[in-house]
């Protein structure tokens, strides 16, 4: 599996725990799908107020059937279940959840068999909220 990436230094100010989950699912997510040989790459883009994190894979992609529900809780796109048949179908509900928390915009683009893009795009600065939240 190939991997390119191209991060610059920027600073941001938010929630690091969420953050890390939003991370670390996205890209999780791209390795387990990507067939041996296959390519993910991973780019940061700095905005006015806020920043984009991409990540895009060539690996299974989500059928176009099924896209809509694919932040949905316990959903997992049919050919995810047959390519790794463990899963929770947890991920993307809990990575759209702490995009939510953190003000912060997630979409995809995607295609079976070609791969994902998935995108996130959260504020440089989220101020400290008191309260309660849940993931999932």
């Amino acid at each position: 599996m190939e991997f390119q990436t191209f991060l610059d230094k920027l600073l941001v100010v938010t929630d690091v725990a969420a953050f890390r989950n939003i991370i670390q699912i996205v890209v999780y997510n791209a390795m387990e799908y990507t067939k041996e040989g296959g390519s993910i790459r991973i780019s940061l883009e700095a905005k006015a107020a806020s920043f984009l994190f991409a990540v895009q894979d060539s690996g299974i992609g989500i059928p176009a059937n099924e896209q809509e529900h694919i932040f949905e809780k316990f959903v997992r796109a049919a050919n995810a279940r047959l390519f790794k048949t463990d899963g929770t179908g947890l991920g993307l509900y809990t990575v759209k959840k702490a995009v939510e928390l953190l003000e912060g915009s997630i979409r995809f683009e995607s295609e079976e068999n070609k791969g994902s893009i998935f995108y996130v795009e959260l504020p440089l600065r989220v101020e400290a909220r008191k309260g309660e939240v849940e993931l999932i």
